[in-house]
């Protein structure tokens, strides 16, 4: 299993990828999606067009963590382990965070995407982000409340949305944005 989850975090996977996180998150939202339904734009962004949202998908991480590292080291430790005792870890629950906190994980990238697109003269609000939220030992406390939009009013964007292990939350839909995405607006969703 770990070595099939390093084959599908590498770069030659990307689509893929991205297919499924759209794809798990219009699920999460109630919306049936097949995999016609996914659709390869001509040119980036967006990543991945759905049922009329164009989706720039990006993954979420702390800074020290890189995409496909943690999965490589664990293909290494059960390869190179002579008994069980060595793959074993003890357990440490995960803490829960606050929707502020998530969000300042989520801006440095979303910053950066603006000023990129911004430069090439991307139309921002024709733009779904869709964020997928893997965090380490980190869960969202679905109890604290998400803070008002205006900085994603102000950049721009037609819409961004969220998508973590037990949750996904449509942050802001703007007046363009597809039906689905407005229908979900400022709603936070259990998935598990």
């Amino acid at each position: 299993m770990a070595e099939d989850t390093v084959d599908f975090l590498t770069q030659a996977r990307k689509w893929e990828r991205e297919c499924w996180v759209c794809s798990e998150f219009v699920k999460a939202l109630d919306v049936n999606v097949s995999p016609n339904d996914l659709v390869k734009p001509s040119s980036e962004p967006p990543d991945v067009i759905v049922n009329g949202a164009n989706f720039e998908v990006y993954i979420v991480m702390e800074r020290y963590r890189r995409l496909n590292a943690d999965w490589k080291n664990k293909v290494l430790k059960y390869r190179n382990a002579q008994v069980l005792q060595e793959l074993l870890q003890p357990y440490s629950p995960p803490q829960k965070i606050s929707a502020e906190q998530i969000l300042e994980f989520l801006m440095p990238t979303l910053l950066n995407k603006h000023h990129k697109y911004s430069k090439r003269q991307v139309p921002l609000g024709e733009i779904d982000v869709l964020a997928y939220v893997n965090l380490e030992n980190f869960i969202l406390d679905l109890e604290t409340t998400f803070p008002l939009p205006f900085e994603f009013q102000k950049q721009g964007w037609r819409s961004v949305s969220i998508f973590g292990n037990s949750y996904c939350r449509v942050l802001y839909a703007g007046e363009s944005a597809p039906d689905f995405l407005c229908l979900h607006a400022d709603k936070t969703i259990r998935t598990t």
